[in-house]
């Protein structure tokens, strides 16, 4: 094989992942949606990672809002249908506030 077809051939199976990925985010952009906010550690959450798979798996895009610092499941942060968003931690002066 040549240079010129090594490189044909690499263009062309970039350009069909690129498609088969535009694909996919298109099923996802198209898709219903739904928020999920977290009042503490995504990670330590069990229950809302429970939900935002279960909301996947129907076909829902969803959002975990929450605070990070645990490292989240596999199954949970590679789903194409499931975006983490965390925020930042609160100042210290509200930690008596809060608790």
């Amino acid at each position: 094989m040549t240079s010129k077809e090594e490189t044909e051939e690499t263009s062309s199976s970039y350009l069909d992942r690129d498609r088969r990925e535009a694909e996919e985010e298109s099923k996802v952009m198209n898709a219903k949606s739904v928020v999920i906010v977290v009042l503490g550690d995504i990670g330590r959450s069990p229950r809302m990672r429970f939900h935002a798979l279960s909301l996947a798996k129907e076909g829902y895009l969803v959002h975990m809002i929450g605070y990070g610092g645990s490292a989240l499941p596999k199954d949970l942060a590679k789903h194409k249908a499931i975006r983490v968003n965390n925020m930042l931690e609160p100042p210290d002066f509200f930690q008596g506030i809060v608790h």
